[in-house]
């Protein structure tokens, strides 16, 4: 025992020791990357998801939705006076989609976001598609919502436990991931 007691000290001294003398005694801060920075775009609320097509069409979601059209970030009109949204997906600028608290579901068809009925008050935590026709959203007690293109409808899984993300490579190929992660698809 007294020897891995040892060891594991002498690890410690020796990182702790290059640490040192690579810094000087400062943390090491990460390696630039290719001279990117990061900049701080908005103080205009707290957000949970982000989404876009592009670096001049961006949405953020969470108190409140922003878009970025290029020229800055601006509030958008939204369906509901008590609105917290947390994921957000789309198939193009002018159909997109946002979920949130007791089964909040919210499209953006260019002009206006407009309330769905989901079916579940859930709240729903995640939205990923493959097509504006072949999407879905995961949320508490097992909710796992699919949309057709027309209606909202709950996917069969046999579990009360939360869903917190969702993702896909097809409409045939999907996981979804919470305590567990459950994959749609060919065996």
């Amino acid at each position: 025992m007294y020897i891995i007691q040892l060891r594991w000290c002498r690890i410690a001294v020796a990182l702790l020791s290059a640490a040192f003398l690579a810094g000087c005694g400062t943390p090491m801060a990460p390696a630039p990357h290719s001279g990117l920075e990061w900049e701080l775009q908005t103080t205009l609320g707290t957000f949970l998801g982000v989404w876009g097509t592009s670096d001049s069409d961006v949405f953020a979601v969470g108190n409140t939705i922003l878009h970025n059209d290029g020229s800055g970030w601006r509030p958008m009109p939204v369906p509901a006076a008590r609105l917290y949204l947390e994921g957000i997906w789309g198939s193009s600028s002018s159909d997109v989609f946002a979920v949130g608290p007791a089964g909040t579901i919210v499209h953006y068809d260019g002009s206006a976001w407009i309330p769905m009925n989901s079916g579940t008050v859930a709240d729903l935590f995640h939205i990923w598609g493959d097509s504006g026709r072949d999407i879905f959203a995961a949320g508490d007690g097992g909710t796992l919502l699919h949309y057709d293109g027309a209606t909202w409808r709950p996917s069969t899984l046999h579990t009360n436990q939360g869903f917190t993300a969702v993702w896909g490579s097809s409409g045939d190929d999907v996981f979804v991931a919470g305590r567990d992660v459950y994959h749609y698809g060919p065996k």
